[in-house]
C-alpha cells in the first residue's frame, strides 16, 4: 500500500491518471492520493503523514512544491542558495528532504518535492505544451516555451524564478487571458509526455520514482 500525499487536485490526477497506469500497476501495485488542499502548516502535514504511517504496511511519500514551501517545513532556514548555478537547486531540496525525513523519522517513508513546481515537468516537451493550448488558441508558442526551457540551462527542474515566473505562472502567460485551467491544463500536457521521456529529462523526479 502506498499513500502520495499531494499538495492538491493536480497531483492527485497525475498519480491516478499517470503513474498508476505506467508505473505502478505495470508492477502489481498502486498508488491512493491524499489531498493535502494547499500547502499546509507543517504541524498538520506532519499529523498527516504519521496518521497514515499508522497503517502497518504502508508506504508514504509527499509530493509537494518546492517552490513557495512554508517556512516552517524541515530545514527552510538553511534554503537560501548560494549565488551562482541554478543547479545548486538538487543540493538544496536534497538537503530539505533529508530535513523532513528526520523530522517524521520513520522507515516506511519517502519525502519528495517537486523542483520547483509539478508544472516543470511539462518543460519536458514543448510541443505537449503547444498541443494542450490549442484546445483554446491557434499559433504556436513553441519558440517561447523551447526559449524559456534553454534559460534553465535545457532542464525542465530548474525553470523557476519568482511568483511571476514559476513554471506555472509561465504557462499560464502562454494562454488567452482567463483561459487557462491549472489541473486540466497542466496535467493534460503532461500526459502527452511518455513517462520514460520525462523521467529522463528531470532526475529528481526520476530519483524519486527510483525510490517507491
Amino acid at each position: 500500500m502506498l499513500f502520495v500525499y499531494g499538495e492538491g487536485q493536480t497531483e492527485a490526477l497525475f498519480v491516478r491518471n499517470v503513474l498508476n497506469p505506467s508505473f505502478f500497476l505495470s508492477r502489481g501495485e498502486s498508488a491512493t492520493a491524499i489531498v493535502a488542499q494547499g500547502l499546509r502548516p507543517f504541524a498538520k502535514t506532519q499529523t498527516a503523514l504519521l496518521d497514515l504511517l499508522r497503517h502497518p504496511s504502508a508506504q508514504v511519500t509527499t509530493f509537494i512544491d518546492y517552490y513557495a514551501l512554508p517556512a516552517d517545513y524541515p530545514g527552510m532556514p538553511h534554503r537560501k542558495p548560494p549565488p551562482g548555478n541554478p543547479a545548486h537547486a538538487y543540493l538544496k531540496v536534497a538537503r530539505l528532504e533529508q530535513a523532513l525525513a528526520e523530522t517524521i523519522s520513520h522507515p516506511r517513508f519517502i519525502p519528495y518535492y517537486s523542483l520547483h513546481e509539478f508544472e516543470a515537468l511539462a518543460f519536458t516537451d514543448p510541443a505537449a505544451i503547444n498541443t494542450q493550448r490549442q484546445r483554446v488558441a491557434a499559433g504556436t508558442v513553441i519558440p517561447q516555451v523551447t526559449q524559456m526551457r534553454d534559460q534553465a540551462q535545457g532542464n525542465p527542474e530548474l525553470v523557476n524564478d519568482n511568483e511571476t515566473t514559476s513554471p506555472s505562472r509561465r504557462i499560464m502567460s502562454l494562454w488567452p487571458t482567463g483561459q487557462y485551467q491549472k489541473t486540466v491544463d497542466s496535467v493534460g500536457i503532461v500526459q502527452r509526455i511518455p513517462l520514460a521521456t520525462l523521467r529522463a529529462a528531470c532526475r529528481h523526479f526520476d530519483c524519486w520514482l527510483g525510490q517507491l
